[in-house]
């Protein structure tokens, strides 16, 4: 568990240091992949969202990763399954179409979906039994 948290720890300081990059310099990142202005002038709202979504996913992929690694790797392909294909795709045509949101629509959806799994690894992470499996 303390292995697990410093892990959780890292990963909230990396990848927290890039969602302050992308929250403060969209510009800068989308420039080095496109020289169009439209582009980027879309990008920047769609990365800002990323930036936001970096310390939770930081948080909800390690945790993931630690359950993986002791071998509670059936129920974590379930939620990823579940999460991935049920929820993230129904949640960006409701944020991104439905409520006429378009791309950011879909980016927001994205951080809610990250979100949720995080708290779903958290959750599973202190409910389930993975410290007594036998790998």
């Amino acid at each position: 568990r303390r292995a697990t948290w410093g892990g959780v720890g890292l990963s909230v300081i990396f990848m927290g240091a890039f969602g302050v990059a992308f929250l403060l310099a969209p510009g800068f990142f989308l420039r080095v992949f496109t020289n169009s202005s439209e582009l980027v002038a879309a990008g920047i709202p769609a990365l800002r969202v990323l930036g936001l979504v970096q310390m939770i996913d930081a948080v909800g992929l390690t945790l993931a990763g630690a359950l993986r690694g002791a071998g509670t790797t059936r129920v974590v392909m379930i939620v990823d399954i579940i999460s991935g294909f049920g929820l993230l795709p129904p949640m960006a045509y409701l944020f991104g179409i439905v409520l006429g949101g378009g791309l950011l629509g879909a980016f927001l959806a994205m951080l809610t979906w990250f979100t949720l799994y995080a708290i779903g690894m958290t959750w599973l992470f202190f409910r389930s039994n993975w410290e007594g499996l036998q790998v």
